[in-house]
């Protein structure tokens, strides 16, 4: 729809003040796109007949501001590439779930969808009314919520709420009041440690390609939305199925190549030195801290022969001692690109296992079960190093 028809309509309606309502709650793992989304605690004819004849108008009143207004009976039928962000949030899924997903997916409902929603950022169900919910990145544990209520259900009161809401927008995306209606929840396991070992330098900017990748797979976020809503319950439905595991083996083969077998054999690409960073870490379950990359000089350079295609032994050597000083910061960018090859291929709700991770100061470690990680035998002849912690 063009500018000047949406500025048309929003001149037409007069200014009058709306009533948000703020909240802290659980993030949910995206952080790229600003999105409000239509909720309701059962379906409200008046509202949905409103949103159903004035779809591309509300659509088109947010997207030249770089905002998404998510409205599901509509969303879910333009999905096109459903199977493709089912395969990056669910790796391990196979053809007979995904499927099954898929058809309980185009089903769904609204009040399902805002009930489930709810469940999982944390705010009470007593509060869920047929509105509009923006949903905030404000840091790795906590997410803002605004919420404004659509208590008319006649097109002029319609009308007069959405475009007042647009008018404030911008307050409602950057304003954090103190007196949120909810205290902090305190995050569930699987936030707790996204984005710790990179303290140093900020939190991880993805490189470019990873970033369009993902970008691509959201569409308008809003299929995204409603898996990472749905996460838990998919988790449990999961595990109830013995035969599909949550965490893939990670096997490095003989010629230094790493497979993920129970993700249907995905393979991490990875450049020779970051691989070879990777190793060494899988060779020490425990964790090795930063400070103390010099005592591991010497191991990590017979990982790295076997690893790089490369005969220059000096510039080799000179790679080795830059990743193994703690004055540089090669060993930051190396770790970036381990996160990075795994956030190319599956969500950071299970890659989280994969790469390497930690606190600031203290060890920092891959986190996946090491009895779930195979490293190829002309390994054992390599001496692992021992240290005092």
């Amino acid at each position: 729809m063009e500018e000047k028809h949406i500025q048309a309509w929003i001149n037409s309606i007069p200014y009058t003040k709306i009533k948000p309502f703020y909240y802290r709650c659980q993030p949910l793992t995206f952080k790229y796109k600003r999105q409000i989304i239509y909720v309701e605690d059962k379906y409200n004819t008046g509202i949905n007949d409103y949103i159903k004849r004035n779809i591309d108008l509300l659509k088109g009143l947010f997207y030249f501001y770089s905002l998404s207004f998510i409205y599901l009976p509509h969303d879910i039928k333009l999905e096109q590439r459903k199977e493709a962000i089912i395969d990056y949030t669910f790796p391990m899924i196979n053809s007979e779930m995904k499927k099954h997903l898929l058809s309980s997916w185009d089903n769904f409902s609204s009040s399902q969808f805002s009930h489930t929603l709810y469940s999982s950022i944390g705010i009470p169900l007593s509060d869920l009314k047929p509105g509009l919910l923006l949903i905030t990145y404000w840091d790795e544990n906590t997410s803002m919520a605004s919420f404004v209520e659509l208590q008319e259900s006649n097109d002029e009161g319609l009308s007069s709420t959405f475009v007042n809401y647009f008018r404030v927008k911008g307050s409602l995306i950057e304003y954090c009041p103190k007196n949120a209606k909810n205290r902090l929840i305190s995050t569930s396991d699987h936030f707790q440690k996204d984005d710790l070992f990179n303290r140093e330098i900020g939190l991880l900017v993805l490189v470019k390609e990873v970033k369009e990748k993902i970008e691509r797979l959201k569409i308008e976020g809003y299929f995204e939305l409603l898996l990472q809503t749905l996460r838990n319950d998919i988790v449990e439905e999961i595990k109830q199925k013995s035969t599909i595991p949550l965490l893939s083996e990670l096997v490095v083969t003989g010629s230094f190549k790493i497979h993920l077998p129970g993700y249907n054999n995905l393979q991490i690409e990875m450049s020779p030195l970051p691989k070879a960073v990777y190793i060494l870490f899988l060779r020490h379950p425990n964790g090795i801290r930063f400070k103390m990359l010099p005592a591991y000089n010497k191991e990590l350079w017979e990982i790295y022969k076997h690893v790089s295609p490369f005969h220059s032994i000096k510039k080799m050597k000179q790679s080795i001692d830059m990743i193994t000083d703690p004055t540089h910061s090669t060993i930051n960018e190396k770790c970036s690109r381990i996160r990075e090859a795994f956030l190319m291929h599956f969500d950071n709700y299970f890659s989280r296992h994969y790469y390497i991770t930690g606190n600031r100061g203290k060890k920092e470690k891959v986190m996946l079960p090491m009895g779930l990680v195979r490293l190829p035998k002309i390994l054992d002849n390599t001496p692992i190093t021992i240290i005092d912690s």
